[in-house]
């Protein structure tokens, strides 16, 4: 198990208030995962005319939060400063450990995330068996915290991201301020011809979003009670997933 790897490897370690825990634009040697306390991510910019550094704040972390795992996994400097706001203890893990933990199988076989992209039923015919597994610049798997941006425009990502646990919010617009997918799909359903679906605020999730449920989810616990609308779309074949459209009403 992943998390026996973590605890086996991983060692303890505590930060004062106000000490630095990873400094902006030095090498990534360790990985850290909060265990008590605060601390927070900041990135120092340089004004090129006046020389004159800035600090923005940029995110707080807490308990259950880690720190440094994208650095470690791209083999790139630290992009910002993470300092305690409180007394912070971590669990610690080497960069060569972290790797063998996230990216490598032990025993030199194909690790979990191949195994699993095996099981997808759009890679079933593709050759998963020559991804390049040990290079985090071509195949790695992350973890994100809820509420964290996965992609914020998949039109112009070079990666193929795929959903091992959990579910993700799709936000539709178009950058050309034309109508999206699901608008030209809800005109074709019979029940709403005669609706006018052109008022649909269809850029703002709170109203309408497109979301992916995999098999064996809850789509709506109770239909009677609920302030949305769900409009099924599609089912794959292996029932693997639904792509469901959801509109919640807006009332005057």
């Amino acid at each position: 198990m992943m998390q026996q790897s973590l605890v086996k490897l991983g060692w303890y370690e505590s930060f004062e208030a106000k000490r630095v825990i990873i400094r902006q634009g030095y090498p990534a040697e360790r990985y850290y995962f909060i265990v008590s306390g605060t601390a927070m991510v900041s990135v120092i910019s340089e004004d090129q005319k006046t020389k004159k550094c800035t600090i923005q704040p940029k995110a707080l972390l807490r308990k259950g939060n880690s720190i440094g795992e994208d650095a470690l996994m791209r083999n790139h400097l630290r992009d910002s400063t993470v300092i305690a706001e409180t007394a912070v203890e971590v669990l610690m893990i080497e960069k060569d450990d972290f790797v063998k933990i996230y990216l490598a199988d032990p025993n030199g076989t194909e690790p979990d995330l191949v195994h699993f992209l095996r099981s997808v039923e759009c890679f079933s015919q593709w050759p998963v068996q020559v991804l390049r597994y040990d290079d985090p610049n071509h195949c790695l798997q992350i973890y994100f915290r809820r509420g964290s941006v996965v992609c914020k425009d998949a039109r112009t990502s070079d990666w193929i991201y795929v959903i091992k646990t959990d579910f993700v919010k799709i936000y539709l617009a178009d950058p050309n301020g034309t109508e999206p997918d699901l608008v030209h799909f809800l005109r074709s359903v019979e029940c709403f011809s005669q609706w006018p679906v052109q008022v649909l605020r269809y850029d703002d999730p709170n109203h309408c979003l497109q979301i992916y449920f995999r098999r064996g989810s809850v789509v709506c616990k109770d239909a009677r009670t609920s302030d949305w609308i769900y409009v099924i779309k599609t089912v794959s074949v292996s029932n693997l997933y639904v792509i469901s459209y959801a509109y919640r009403p807006i009332y005057c």
